[in-house]
């Protein structure tokens, strides 16, 4: 990201961290999609997805079914991953090669319209 622009603090990672820790508990998973930095090459970016869920699941000693990898993006350079772990994204969100994550779920995207009239 370019340095003069700043996300709203909303979509920084820790907040999405957060976030995505407050909704998630055992047995009630969540999705986030993690966007990895331009440094790993995008012919290495299934392995290197591979290794950053392998690595996190290691280290938080989970069960293999409790991550789940979705699709695996080159075009965006993303992926999205499911988990019932709280601590998970926190986990993944430390990893050097993570740009930055969003949740999956969003509440609602679409603008609010304004000053609407009864049309009669």
């Amino acid at each position: 990201m370019a340095d003069n622009i700043k996300p709203s603090a909303e979509w920084e990672l820790h907040a999405v961290v957060e976030r995505l820790q407050k909704n998630t508990a055992p047995g009630k998973p969540v999705s986030a999609n993690v966007f990895i930095k331009d440094t790993v090459p995008t012919e290495e970016l299934s392995a290197k997805v591979q290794e950053i869920v392998d690595d996190a699941t290691t280290k938080l000693n989970l069960a293999p079914n409790s991550v789940k990898i979705g699709k695996v993006r080159p075009s965006s350079r993303s992926f999205s991953v499911t988990s019932d772990e709280p601590s998970f994204f926190d986990q993944i969100a430390k990893r050097g090669e993570v740009e930055t994550m969003l949740d999956s779920q969003q509440s609602d995207i679409y603008p609010k319209p304004k000053n609407r009239k009864m049309i009669r």
